[in-house]
C-alpha cells in the first residue's frame, strides 16, 4: 500500500505543519512516511507545496511529482499551480 498526498497553499497557512502532523500520526501507526516541502524564500504569502507519502513498505522516492493520489489546495493559486 502506498498513498501519495500533495498539499498546496501559501506560506503561513499551515501547510508544512499539516504535513508534519500527518507524518507523525502515520509513524505512530507503524507506517513508513516521508515529507518533502518546496517553498519560495518569502516568509508569508509565497507558494508552498508539501508532499506526504505513506506506505506499508519502505519508500524509495519521496516526491509526488504529477501522480498524487490526493491533492488538497488551500487556496485558488495553489490549485492553479
Amino acid at each position: 500500500m502506498k498513498l501519495k498526498i500533495r498539499f498546496s497553499g501559501r506560506g503561513g497557512q499551515g501547510i508544512k505543519t499539516l504535513g508534519s502532523a500527518l507524518v507523525r500520526v502515520a509513524m505512530v501507526a507503524d507506517y513508513y512516511a516521508t515529507l518533502t516541502v518546496d517553498y519560495t524564500p518569502s516568509v508569508r504569502g509565497g507558494p508552498i507545496f508539501c508532499d506526504v507519502i505513506l506506505g506499508s513498505d519502505p519508500i524509495s522516492y519521496p516526491f509526488c511529482d504529477q501522480d498524487a493520489d490526493i491533492f488538497i489546495a488551500i487556496d485558488q493559486k495553489g490549485f492553479e499551480t
